[in-house]
């Protein structure tokens, strides 16, 4: 990239973890639940969130503005599970699916853990992740 007669450069790391567990991807709409990009807002929407390997959970920046009661969207890695996402009763796929839980969360402090708990169907085996949000 040229600025002015400077040549500026940047090096970056790309850094491949492994999948493992029940949670492919985490996903926040924090406006309207629709799940579609809109190029218009100030924000990216829906906002995904980042596995963090070292405090052993997902975390999500939001806009310090976003509503109070954003949709979350959960993508399993597998057919087969139930999910339940915070305080909301268990849930099986959004329809047309199998692998993707969409539901309502309730956000009243910042920051804020949202627990989500993914049961295997067939062994009855429930794991527990955290989603840790927080409004910038």
């Amino acid at each position: 990239m040229t600025a002015g007669n400077d040549t500026i450069s940047r090096d970056y790391v790309l850094k491949l973890i492994s999948v493992t567990g029940d949670i492919l991807s985490v996903y926040m709409d924090v406006d309207n639940g629709d799940f579609v990009t809109d190029t218009t807002r100030k924000y990216a929407n829906p906002i995904a969130a980042v596995w963090n390997s070292e405090n052993n959970r997902f975390e999500i920046g939001i806009p310090h503005n976003a509503t109070y009661t954003p949709m979350m969207r959960v993508t399993t890695l597998a057919e087969g599970k139930t999910v339940k996402i915070g305080t909301l009763a268990e849930q099986n796929p959004d329809a047309g699916t199998t692998k993707q839980f969409t539901n309502k969360t309730y956000l009243m402090n910042n920051p804020q853990d949202i627990t989500v708990t993914v049961k295997d169907v067939a062994t009855d085996v429930t794991k527990t992740y955290i989603v840790h949000v927080t409004r910038m």
